[in-house]
């Protein structure tokens, strides 16, 4: 079973995550209006005493919501939608913030409930920082598809510094530091608008895991393992000190001084074993890397020995089987011969038993010959040099089968030639290869009335990307798939010669020229209503 990489599943975990959090914030603004509309205290503020969530500010929040899930990377035809409610958050930020320049107040944060906005005990209009950080996560949206990659560096730069203005506004209400929440005596913004910032910025930021400094983290190198295994105490441990340093000096355990050095020394401390911990862990990646690396150079030299081994017994075989092939064919050639001749001039004087013999004897020379003239081919196809050049399969398929119609006038096959299928390879091999498949396709279907044979190219999409895919089709004897593994053997057949003639080694040079240029062959059939034969290069 394949396993994922840890990145891999991080960063899926990252996708689905952000595939979640524009509902969650589209949930957390509908929540706030419906509190304004049957004016719940909770839904509004969340927490009891704090300020409420601006109705303006909710519907922001449903636009912002809306534009994160448009400009996911599977939403790509909703491009235009994402901008355009981007942009409508960027006016609604715009508009508030002028109101704050004096530049005019377009009373944008009054559209809504109006009249409960006025009976609030703190007068309640969108925050200047909450302004700010629309502005931020508008115009960041906007630039998050840019072709040019500086603004999609600024776009992940305005998505963190959105999670940074969201994350002082937590840790000032977290540690009851009215300064942090608020700008300028200004009305602060909400908490439950801080979070929604955070959640909307960091499912942002996380939509393209693979870029930026989110890439760096889910990375599989060193740096990313040791960044996902230290980022939940480098954020964690913080809060949790400075929590209870500041519970500790309000129970007056402690002096601000005292309260101070306590901090510095808990965190000098955590760090450290934070530290120490990760430098063991990595040591043991780097032994455990080593030793690898030793296995698999050493697996390396022995793969490159057998390789070589292998290489030279494919040179004495080929040449073994060249030489065999070669020399058995003047002794063949004089049985064949002098048999033929014994059966003309002495046919006379023998009985039909002898005359049979000896017509026996000169078909099984006959064949002999021709399967040693295939077995020399198939050598040559195996040690000939590649010349590669762009080859118009289109035109050698015509021409072969031209030269087939005038080899059998008398039959009567439909085909079925795409005009312009061309492809980079070996011009001689390749014809070979058409000729074995379409010289195929014309034998078995010689018994069909109406023969059909098609030769055609497509495109198919794998994992490596799009593959040209070449395939000649018949509607002939075809074959059962049970033996489609016994096809490209050599002397391989699925049809007895009486039924077929041939010697079981086309398909085989076809295999080794298919392989020779980097591609596969394969077949798929069905007895009686024919078969079709792909390839690649």
């Amino acid at each position: 079973m394949f396993m994922p990489s840890p990145a891999e599943s991080c960063v899926r975990r990252l996708e689905a995550f952000t595939r979640v959090t524009p509902w969650c914030v589209a949930a957390l603004a509908i929540a706030v209006l419906f509190g304004w509309l049957i004016e719940s205290r909770f839904l509004k503020s969340v927490v009891p005493g704090t300020v409420a969530m601006n109705p303006m500010t909710a519907v922001a929040f449903l636009l912002a919501a809306a534009s994160a899930w448009f400009a996911l990377p599977e939403h790509t035809q909703n491009r235009r939608l994402h901008r355009i409610l981007a942009g409508a958050v960027v006016v609604i930020a715009v508009l508030r913030l002028a109101a704050y320049a004096d530049f005019g107040d377009a009373r944008i944060d009054r559209l809504l409930f109006a009249e409960r906005l006025d009976r609030e005990t703190i007068p309640n209009r969108m925050a200047p920082n909450t302004a700010f950080a629309f502005l931020l996560i508008g115009l960041s949206t906007l630039l998050i598809d840019s072709r040019a990659k500086a603004n999609r560096r600024a776009a992940r730069a305005g998505f963190l510094l959105v999670l940074m203005i969201a994350f002082v506004v937590l840790c000032g209400y977290a540690y009851s530091a009215d300064r942090l929440v608020q700008i300028a005596g200004h009305i602060p913004m909400a908490v439950h608008t801080a979070a929604g910032f955070a959640l909307l910025a960091t499912g942002l930021l996380c939509s393209r895991p693979r870029e930026g400094i989110i890439g760096e983290f889910v990375s599989d190198a060193v740096g990313g393992r040791m960044a996902r295994a230290l980022f939940p105490a480098v954020i964690g441990v913080p809060l949790v000190l400075g929590w209870l340093r500041i519970q500790g000096q309000r129970a007056g355990l402690y002096e601000t001084e005292v309260g101070a050095a306590l901090l510095v020394t808990a965190w000098i401390v955590v760090v450290t074993g934070l530290l120490c911990w990760q430098a063991r862990s990595l040591n043991r990646a780097d032994v455990e890397r080593s030793r690898n690396e030793e296995q698999i150079t050493a697996l390396n030299t022995e793969l490159h020995t057998r390789a070589n081994e292998l290489e030279a017994l494919n040179r004495e075989l080929e040449a073994f089987s060249y030489s065999v092939s070669h020399d058995l064919r003047a002794p063949l050639r004089s049985v064949t011969s002098f048999s033929q001749a014994l059966l003309e001039d002495c046919g006379g004087r023998l009985d039909e038993n002898g005359r049979d013999y000896l017509d026996r004897i000169v078909r099984a020379g006959r064949r002999m010959a021709e399967l040693i003239d295939d077995i020399l081919a198939l050598s040559r196809v195996t040690r000939k040099e590649l010349r590669l050049e762009p080859v118009d399969l289109s035109l050698a398929a015509s021409e072969i089968v031209a030269d087939l119609r005038e080899s059998t006038p008398v039959r009567h096959v439909r085909t079925d030639i795409q005009a312009g299928v061309t492809a980079t390879g070996d011009r001689q091999l390749l014809r070979v290869v058409l000729e074995n498949l379409l010289g195929n396709a014309w034998k078995f279907t010689g018994r069909i009335p109406e023969a059909r044979i098609a030769f055609r190219a497509a495109e198919r999409v794998n994992g490596a990307g799009i593959e040209h895919v070449y395939s000649v089709h018949d509607n002939g004897a075809g074959f059962d798939m049970e033996y489609a593994d016994k096809l490209f053997g050599v002397f391989q057949r699925l049809h007895g010669e009486s039924e077929f003639p041939g010697s079981g080694i086309g398909l085989a040079t076809v295999q080794r020229i298919v392989r020779r240029h980097g591609g596969r062959v394969w077949a798929e059939g069905t007895v009686g209503r024919g078969a079709t034969f792909y390839f690649t290069l």
